[in-house]
């Protein structure tokens, strides 16, 4: 299975999209 780094960070934003304050810390951890 190929998975690309595009493609994970992708899934936790969609993921995190529903935390809010947290998905916007840890998309900018990115």
């Amino acid at each position: 299975m190929n998975i690309s780094f595009d493609d994970i960070k992708d899934k936790v934003i969609v993921i995190t999209g529903g935390c809010g304050f947290i998905g916007g810390v840890f998309t900018k951890a990115l």
